[in-house]
């Protein structure tokens, strides 16, 4: 399972889940449906394997970190506020993003896919073999090695 986090200006707390299971009734043995609604289990168990569950998030504001409060200072600002201020980021903006993606909840339910279509184009000396997908993502290939991605238009 693959576990689901929002991070809060750096500070990564378990999203949610909304997520149909089935648990044994102790009284007749059998197993019946359920709806877990809640914390991501998948991010649960991540900060359990950390020994950070009592806690309950990871990482750290990014106002207190050190390599960001080093870099900032070497620009000539004051506090790491001043510096990601500077470079245009607005914190209502991110509290507002934070609060909507903490209103969702996945739900494990499966993309629908569109199969892929193969074409092959030749641009110079350049093979490319693209995959193009319904997002449009082309993996370029020089002698059978990745040299980069494209989105196509």
């Amino acid at each position: 399972m693959c576990p689901r986090f929002i991070s809060d200006e750096g500070v990564w707390v378990p999203g949610n889940e909304k997520v149909a299971l089935e648990k044994v009734n102790p009284e007749t043995g059998e197993k019946e449906p359920f709806i877990y609604e809640g914390q991501d289990r998948g991010a649960l168990e991540m900060l359990r394997e950390l020994d950070l569950e009592e806690q309950g998030y990871m990482g750290q504001h990014f106002t207190e970190n050190m390599e960001l409060f080093e870099i900032a200072r070497t620009k000539g600002y004051d506090s790491v506020e001043d510096y990601v201020e500077k470079l245009g980021y607005k914190s209502d903006k991110a509290k507002e993003l934070v609060a909507k993606y903490k209103k969702k909840y996945h739900t494990h339910e499966l993309l629908l896919k569109s199969k892929p279509r193969k074409s092959l184009v030749v641009v110079g000396t350049l093979l490319v073999l693209a995959m193009i997908k319904k997002a449009g993502l082309v993996v370029c290939l020089n002698k059978g090695v990745i040299c980069q991605e494209y989105l196509t238009m």
